[in-house]
């Protein structure tokens, strides 16, 4: 097997804590996590060269849905301990597909059927060139320069 509901005061937004996790780190943090719950096929999608709300995105399956949201909690139980809130949390009732927004970086875990059904990652890999992988799972992929004629 492969292995990577609280919304911030807007006064808190205006300015990162002085621990604050840049999102390479915040990235790295939320791919051991994810590793250490066992999470298959964990990709990485770099987005910091172009211009879109978010630096990253994170994509890994969880094998049910119990596995899915238990792969959420504690992502989102570790980095709370780490002073880093995400700006909000999507489908953890439905369970098939969590999306955990922290800004920067952002999670999709879902149900493996789900992921295989809705083709996400060749939706992002048919816009993305590979940057370059880590270990056998996780790839990190960046969004090619749009050709200006």
């Amino acid at each position: 097997m492969n292995n990577t509901q609280f919304v911030n005061n807007p006064s808190d937004t205006d300015k990162p804590p002085k621990d604050s996790m840049n999102s390479k780190q915040l990235v790295e943090f939320i791919i051991n996590t994810c590793e250490d719950m066992k999470a298959d096929e964990i990709k990485v999608y770099d987005f910091t060269q172009k211009y879109y709300e978010t630096d990253y995105m994170i994509c890994c399956s969880g094998l049910s849905t119990t596995h899915a949201n238990s792969i959420s909690d504690k992502v989102e139980f570790l980095l709370k301990k780490q002073n880093q809130y995400p700006l909000s949390i999507e489908g953890r009732n439905e369970q098939l597909w969590i999306l955990i927004d922290y800004g920067n970086v952002v999670l999709h875990i879902m149900e493996t059927n789900r992921r295989d059904e809705l083709d996400i990652d060749t939706l992002l890999e048919e816009r993305v060139t590979q940057l370059r992988s880590k270990q056998d799972y996780s790839t990190v992929y960046e969004i090619p320069e749009k050709n200006e004629e």
